[in-house]
């Protein structure tokens, strides 16, 4: 049975804060998912309070404030070495944009505020002055009955915005959480609300989704409600990536859930029709990723899995390491163990330790750990600048990868003027 949150497992740093709005006439109240997070008896990592008292008021309690939004009632306030986000209780109007509400209404009670949040397991409080708990919505018995529920009406709350389709998704996977039948039929008939929602944004909460203990459960909630399509592709269209193949995304989960980049491309690698790397820099693309986002992708993807066969020799192993990177050893394991769905038990492991084996001799990789550079062989050689000057350095890269024991400056200068 799930216990309601109490004053007694509240840090002490927020009784003294919540003593600030009590000494001035103000509420002060622990809400969203610092309570479910509390209930379920998980670390309470972000605190977020709801106030009656107006944002301005609450700039004059505090000497360090950041107006996070103020036009939304939101303060954000550094307090005892914690970011503290303030809320000022509102109701909200239409969301004409499927994000921001067109008005927002100051001045209305805690039930009205909570009446405006997304599932009931979020839509809870706690005064940290009376210690009241406030949940009219049911959220405690949800979180009992491991049931994920929007507050009111789904339809409406996925129209307000199209965000809150994917952070169903999110919650139900991280919690291994049911979702709610009526709040997943909406979610079949909802797609066109994420339209509206930024690739950014979809880019955030498919990452933080795929960090959930479950990352097939995730890409099987995007399959069962049509989402997937509008997830990776930007008009919604059927897409490439498929998951057809149910039996073998379930290695997903096999990558470590701090990994979700890795376990993006393996999805890619397990469930798209045609070229993997093309596959890639569309999603890249749809999602807006990094550059450094987007090599991971690529890297892994132009790689390929890896299996013993093929780090038989240390040469091999120096080549995939120069070809993707030092600092990809536990990516390159893991990808390749999911994507060899017949692999043996332990082939994540076999790979990363064969690769730190070679790594700790420290062999040189790239072209800036040989012992010469682009201007040495430059003035050695009497060249001047050009796209040659790259091609010798890299040719010198691939002598030193046969043997490392190559990379001195006499070997190399010998070898460059071969290749001029």
């Amino acid at each position: 049975m799930k216990r309601q949150p109490s004053l007694s497992a509240i840090p002490d740093f927020l009784h003294s804060f919540a003593n600030r709005f009590a000494a001035r006439g103000y509420r002060c109240l622990l809400v969203g998912g610092s309570i479910r997070d509390a209930a379920l008896q998980f670390d309470v990592q972000d605190f977020d309070i709801a106030t009656d008292a107006r944002p301005t008021d609450v700039q004059r309690l505090f000497r360090k404030t950041i107006p996070t939004g103020l036009q939304h009632g939101t303060v954000t306030v550094l307090y005892a070495g914690h970011q503290i986000e303030v809320t000022t209780f509102r109701a909200e109007a239409d969301y004409s944009d499927g994000r921001h509400p067109d008005a927002v209404e100051f001045g209305v009670s805690i039930e009205e505020d909570l009446a405006r949040r997304d599932f009931t397991i979020n839509a809870m409080a706690l005064d940290l002055h009376t210690g009241a708990f406030i949940d009219p919505f049911n959220g405690l018995e949800d979180l009992q009955d491991r049931l994920l529920r929007t507050v009111g009406s789904p339809s409406e709350r996925f129209r307000e915005d199209g965000l809150r389709l994917l952070r169903a998704i999110r919650f139900s996977a991280r919690l291994d959480f049911r979702i709610d039948e009526e709040t997943h039929q909406a979610m079949r008939t909802a797609h066109d609300a994420l339209r509206g929602v930024s690739a950014e944004r979809v880019r955030d909460e498919l990452l933080k989704s795929l960090s959930a203990r479950s990352a097939a459960q995730v890409v099987s909630t995007l399959d069962e409600t049509g989402l997937i399509g509008h997830v990776f592709y930007e008009d919604g269209s059927a897409p490439t990536i498929r998951y057809a193949a149910s039996d073998r995304t379930r290695n997903l989960d096999l990558i470590p859930s701090d990994l979700p980049l890795v376990r993006l491309a393996a999805l890619i690698a397990l469930c798209s029709e045609g070229n993997d790397v093309l596959e890639a820099l569309r999603v890249s693309d749809r999602l807006k990723l990094s550059n450094h986002e987007r090599g991971i992708l690529t890297r892994l993807l132009e790689t390929g899995p890896v299996n013993d066969n093929q780090l038989q020799t240390d040469r091999d192993v120096r080549l995939l390491l120069s070809r993707c990177g030092s600092g990809m050893v536990q990516e390159i394991s893991c990808f390749s163990a999911a994507i060899r769905v017949d692999a043996a038990d332990g082939l994540s492991e076999r790979i990363e330790q064969r690769l730190r084996e070679v790594l700790a001799e420290q062999p040189p990789l790239t072209v800036r750990e040989l012992a010469v550079d682009g201007r040495t062989v430059m003035n050695e050689l009497n060249l001047t600048p050009g796209p040659v000057i790259g091609r010798i350095l890299q040719g010198l890269l691939d002598f030193v990868i046969e043997d490392p024991s190559r990379n001195s400056y006499e070997q190399l200068i010998e070898k460059a003027r071969t290749i001029a």
